[in-house]
């Protein structure tokens, strides 16, 4: 193999490897967690041997957030994606935690880091989350003289949780089951059942009625996000037994800690920005001109025989709607991703999103969606980026600039060039070569055709056979001065001997 060809295929092998990783195997705690809606969870790993200690720039990422990557084999840091802005704790070398945890957290989450001996190592496998809630199932027993009740979710929850069961809103048992066997002919058992996790009070399952008209309140969704300056409302349905005299209902910050609680539409924070509007079983409540200081839990209370039914609450937040542009200063060509996000789970219901360059609306398949992918950007991509929710429109985000530069030219096109131009030297080299040994070594080349005119004769020289003394001789002249040392004329009659080598013809006219 030539020296070029070598160096050419040591390219072509030193290419791929540009976009290779190592992978090793670590031992997670668990290779699945299933976690409710709300609970944060905790991802554990421990080290494979002989790489603790040289651990570098270690970080967690997740391959479904591969969408915004600027380079898709290189995973990117999740604690810089700002839906986790907030949510993330790091603990340890391979330590996670996730607080707050929405059904947009579901995937599969891996971690990366650096050794000094074999470069950039991706973990596996990965610990896949799945996001679930509480949801209580109502079976008759064999006899039809009772009723199990059993707290469910669509996954096996992580950590061996304690279960708490409510009647009427009220705590009556703590359990390691998640069933609950009553004897629904007994009056002492009916009313409305729920349950919770211990440590996650409020995030209790909708609860079920052993007869009609049980006592419950129930919020759907139980969090939801707002907006500054906009409006929300908290969805919220409740059930009372017939016969039972309500004295009272009222909406109240839970964060309140008052003996007697204060109705929030007489509360000073709240006055003129709330509006109950509930009918029937409806209790329902909207807060108009969202401040970030109303993000809170609240309840619905029930004021019966002269105490307050303890419901559960509902969480709202209220954050900025933010457009991301990722990375904000790219080189032309490059991919640039730009969505729109909350710190907090978005609206229910709500009918999706609006993208805008400059003011201008941007047509987009994913628009709608959030979140649109530019794979080559141009200068005309530069400007700045916005976003609302439709139907809110009057409420748009802050803007987000996008810079396009120039930029040096990228580290794989210019291997590419090297690689062209190194061809194209090798064919030239290469030509070159051949067509030099023809030259030298052939033996077919045949030189112009001179003819020499003197007194009638005719000489026609052919070098079909070169004699060594002549091969640089380029013309041979008709009449040479006779008298020039430097060469000797020819003349017919005068044939020098050193000559005998050139074919003799007579003159044409002579040939008859």
């Amino acid at each position: 193999m030539t020296l070029t060809g070598r160096m050419l295929f040591g390219l072509f092998l030193f290419i791929p490897g540009l976009l290779s990783v190592n992978v090793v195997n670590f031992t997670c705690a668990e290779l699945t967690i299933c976690a409710l809606q709300g609970q944060t969870v905790k991802v554990r790993c421990l080290h494979p041997p002989n790489t603790k200690s040289e651990y570098q720039h270690l970080y967690w990422f997740k391959k479904q957030q591969m969408w915004k990557w600027r380079d898709k084999t290189i995973p990117e840091d999740l604690s810089t994606d700002p839906e986790y802005k907030g949510r993330l704790t790091f603990g340890g070398r391979s330590f996670l935690e996730i607080r707050d945890i929405r059904k947009s957290d579901e995937g599969v989450y891996r971690f990366r880091f650096k050794t000094e001996s074999s470069g950039w190592i991706n973990s596996v496998p990965g610990i896949k989350l799945i996001v679930t809630s509480l949801q209580i199932k109502k079976d008759s027993v064999t006899n039809g003289q009772g009723v199990k009740l059993t707290c469910t979710t669509n996954c096996t929850l992580s950590d061996d949780p304690t279960y708490i069961w409510y009647k009427n809103a009220k705590m009556v048992l703590y359990t390691n089951t998640f069933s609950l066997s009553l004897n629904s002919v007994n009056s002492r058992y009916t009313g409305s059942y729920s349950c919770a996790i211990k440590g996650y009070e409020d995030l209790r399952a909708p609860a079920v009625c052993l007869q009609r008209n049980c006592l419950d309140v129930s919020y759907t969704p139980k969090t939801i996000c707002g907006f500054p300056g906009s409006y929300v409302d908290l969805p919220c349905t409740y059930t009372f037994p017939r016969g039972l005299n309500i004295s009272e209902t009222l909406w109240v910050n839970s964060t309140d800690l008052r003996m007697e609680p204060e109705d929030l539409t007489r509360h000073p924070e709240y006055v003129g920005r709330v509006e109950y509007r509930g009918n029937g079983s409806d209790c329902t409540l909207r807060i108009t001109d969202l401040r970030k200081s109303d993000s809170s839990k609240y309840r619905f209370l029930l004021k019966t025989q002269g105490t307050y039914f303890n419901s559960p609450a509902v969480s709202l937040s209220v954050t900025d709607l933010y457009v991301h542009v990722y990375p904000d200063v790219v080189d032309q060509g490059a991919s640039v991703s730009i969505w729109c996000h909350t710190h907090c789970g978005l609206p229910q219901g709500y009918g999706g999103f609006i993208l805008y360059k400059d003011g201008q609306h941007i047509t987009s398949p994913n628009g709608e969606k959030g979140y649109i992918t530019i794979h080559t950007v141009s200068s005309e991509d530069a400007g700045s980026y916005s976003c609302a929710l439709i139907g809110q429109e009057e409420l748009p985000s802050l803007e987000a600039t996008l810079t396009v530069t120039k930029g040096p030219v990228s580290v794989l096109i210019f291997v590419l060039v090297v690689v062209v131009l190194l061809t194209v030297a090798a064919l030239l080299v290469f030509t070159f070569s051949t067509l030099k040994r023809r030259n030298v070594g052939g033996h077919d080349i045949r030189m112009n055709v001179q003819t020499v005119n003197n007194d009638g004769a005719h000489l026609d020289v052919s070098r079909r056979e070169s004699y060594p003394n002549y091969e640089n001789v380029e013309h041979i002249y008709a009449d040479p001065d006779e008298f020039d040392d430097t060469y000797t004329a020819l003349r017919r009659g005068h044939w020098h001997s050193v000559y005998d080598i050139i074919q003799r013809r007579e003159s044409p006219q002579n040939l008859d």
